[in-house]
């Protein structure tokens, strides 16, 4: 049998493992209304090359929006970010596709859990 003193230690336990992964989500930086610029810019990246065979964006810009960090060559618009988390996340948008449908907003499961997945900090 348990003391109160236990009991009491695994509710504290359990009430800050769930205030943490609250906060977790809703700091992920695509919490709507707002993407952040600089993984919506990788995101849209993702999305092209894994829907179009292209990193060109600009079919993705017309889906889901502008984007503030882009760069411009030849008449089509690409993300200005480093390449590596953008092939890193390019597997794991695969592999999510199989089980969730085409993203029509910035703000559905497949770009979140990309984001949280492919984060930096991991």
């Amino acid at each position: 049998m348990r003391s109160p003193s236990v009991r009491g230690d695994s509710r504290t336990g359990a009430t800050s493992l769930l205030l943490f992964a609250l906060l977790s989500i809703v700091f992920t930086g695509f919490y709507p209304p707002y993407a952040n610029p600089n993984e919506f810019s990788r995101m849209l990246a993702i999305y092209s090359f894994v829907e179009h065979g292209t990193f060109q964006i600009d079919d993705a810009v017309r889906v889901f929006g502008e984007v503030e960090d882009r760069a411009y060559s030849g008449g089509h618009e690409y993300s200005n970010k480093a390449p590596g988390l953008i092939l890193a996340g390019i597997p794991i948008y695969r592999v999510l596709r199989i089980f969730l449908p085409r993203p029509a907003t910035p703000f559905d499961p497949v770009f979140l859990l990309v984001r949280i997945r492919n984060s930096p900090w991991q």
